[in-house]
């Protein structure tokens, strides 16, 4: 019972890492050393498993696996299809359940300490790099140039832009708020500005929002600028009709500016919802990533531009039982279904054969991906980029020991795990 009871916590703690943004349940897999056994119970998932869940045998030994004191035989031809199905259910109750604490309270920290909490999990995932190389049996020059080839490729897939297409754009005007005009100029990086609907919402970051394609140069002296702009996501929904851009907002805090007012007289148009071959394949890199330690699968989706168009379709079959979003849910979780179970079997087979390898490319998509938990940043989604600090204040002090703390933890739960 008690190991049970530690397998659905070790889960929990995958759900917790997979709700926070930029950080994989992978790497909290390895952390806590169920990382091989996760992805080999999941790969012997498949087409031969459907014909046991007609056998009663398979049921008798699941349930031995799964009620202490039951008598498990090891002689069974369904011992071990059981054992992965028993360990997964443990695995997957506490994954729903640290995704369920997640959702519930980490969106609330991010949004009131997005620094300190970045800096948290960027110290969490630089101190778990030391468990996959301390995994590499042989040390060879091999091994080290998969890791610093990986560790740059994935920095700069962590610093590309989304490429996906279907963003709507419109030219806006801005103004100052009474029409008088500036009295000494201003540049705005567009990174630091967005234009955003009004819904009603509280949190202004689920607005629908346009961003500058380029710089605002401000003169002295006008009061009124022409201003081209994109949708922050894919889809017809950032199509909206003139009037409906009405805020200013700080890309850095999500907070209104009161300095300058936004009007919109023409109307968005190009926003195209992705094919459905493009969502399923998404699906699919998407739950690989979540596999791999150090890729978070929700960055793919924003890169790919998918993440808010399949999450707002999400939220709308959910919430308000809106169908039109249904057949793209279902078409992203078929390509999530076939994704881990094509890609675990990939990668058990990469454990078994090309452990070393495997693990120095493991390495190196953890150090790589660092470039996205970087505390300092402006902007918001795929146009976010990163910033030194430009004064040293108590933000700056709080970000620096919520990184060695990361680093603390995973330290102790690392020698915990040896032990």
């Amino acid at each position: 019972m008690k190991s049970r009871v530690t397998i659905a916590l070790k889960g929990a703690c995958m759900g917790f890492a997979d709700a926070i943004p930029g950080v994989s349940g992978g790497t909290m897999a390895l952390i806590l050393g169920i990382y091989s056994q996760f992805v080999a119970a999941i790969s012997s998932l498949g087409p031969s498993t459907i014909p046991l869940l007609f056998k009663v045998g398979f049921y008798r030994s699941l349930v031995a696996h799964l009620v202490p004191g039951q008598h498990v035989d090891e002689a069974s031809v369904f011992f071990e299809p059981a054992k992965h199905i028993a360990f997964l259910l443990n695995v997957v109750l506490g994954i729903l359940s640290g995704v369920l604490v997640g959702v519930l309270t980490l969106p609330i920290l991010m949004e009131q300490y997005p620094e300190v909490m970045r800096a948290l999990f960027l110290g969490l995932v630089l101190a778990s790099v030391i468990v996959p190389w301390g995994m590499i049996r042989e040390k060879t020059s091999t091994s080290v140039g998969i890791l610093v080839i990986t560790t740059a490729a994935t920095a700069a897939l962590m610093g590309l832009g989304s490429f996906a297409s279907g963003f709507a754009a419109t030219t806006v005007t801005l103004t100052t708020p009474d029409g008088t005009p500036l009295e000494q100029a201003q540049d705005i990086p567009a990174i630091e500005i967005k234009f955003a609907t009004d819904t009603g919402q509280k949190k202004l970051k689920r607005e629908m929002s346009f961003q500058p394609l380029s710089d605002l140069k401000l003169a002295k002296g006008e009061s009124r600028w022409q201003v081209p702009v994109m949708a922050n996501q894919a889809g017809t929904r950032s199509n909206v009709p003139p009037g409906s851009v009405v805020q200013v907002v700080d890309a850095g805090s999500h907070t209104l500016r009161d300095d300058l007012v936004v009007i919109q007289s023409e109307a968005a148009s190009g926003g195209q919802n992705p094919a459905d071959w493009y969502v399923f394949v998404c699906g699919a890199i998407a739950i690989c990533a979540m596999l791999l330690p150090g890729i978070s699968g929700s960055f793919l989706l924003l890169m790919f531009g998918l993440y808010g168009y399949i999450l707002q379709s999400a939220r709308g079959v959910i919430t308000m039982q809106d169908t039109s979003g249904a057949l793209t849910v279902a078409i992203f979780l078929a390509g999530i279904a076939i994704g881990i179970l094509s890609f675990s079997r990939f990668l058990t087979w990469l454990l078994k054969h090309h452990h070393d390898i495997t693990m120095a490319f493991l390495a190196g998509l953890m150090l790589g991906s660092l470039r996205a938990l970087w505390p300092f940043r402006i902007g918001a989604g795929h146009l976010a980029q990163n910033i030194m600090p430009t004064v040293f204040n108590g933000t700056v002090i709080a970000t620096v020991v919520a990184a060695i703390a990361g680093v603390g933890i995973v330290s102790i739960l690392n020698k915990v795990g040896q032990k």
